[in-house]
């Protein structure tokens, strides 16, 4: 999932952000001030979160700033590691058995004797589906509630 509207919000906004962690150094680490650097850097290497994939962090919003610097999507090197600011929902596990069945393309794909959009995923044994670029990611914050979320995949 994309950061953008009404996901595009700041991880120095008070509140849980994630973070997708990879290993080495960052190939675009984002310029920030050095309380701010300091501050989700801090977070980042002392959240205790044991998920190989991604880190979860609150912030309450002090000695973090956005004005001035782009911190959504920012990356920041941490203990050797990359951290990237992401979706709030990256790498969440979700239960699609409902939206399999209500999804708003399904009768188009029907119709035009394709397979069912979200079953296509399972159906070729893969676990994740990407959410295509032609959906604004608006639609998946008005249609999250047939699919619910059952955990993060690492944990």
């Amino acid at each position: 999932l994309r950061l953008e509207d009404p996901y595009m919000e700041s991880p120095c906004t008070t509140g849980w952000s994630r973070w997708s962690r990879t290993a080495g150094a960052c190939p675009s680490p984002t310029a920030l001030d050095g309380t701010t650097l300091a501050t989700i850097s801090a977070a980042l290497g002392q959240s205790g979160d044991p998920n190989p994939y991604i880190r979860d962090i609150h912030l309450t919003g002090e000695n973090c700033f956005d004005s001035g610097f782009n911190t959504v999507g920012a990356q920041v090197e941490v203990d050797g590691e990359c951290f990237q600011h992401v979706h709030p929902q990256h790498y969440s596990v979700r239960d699609f058995s409902r939206w399999v069945l209500v999804h708003d393309g399904n009768d188009a794909a029907a119709a035009a004797n394709r397979p069912n959009p979200i079953a296509k995923w399972a159906a070729q044994g893969l676990t994740y589906l990407h959410f295509p670029d032609h959906h604004p990611v608006s639609r998946f914050a008005s249609r999250k509630r047939y699919i619910p979320e059952v955990g993060r995949y690492g944990d």
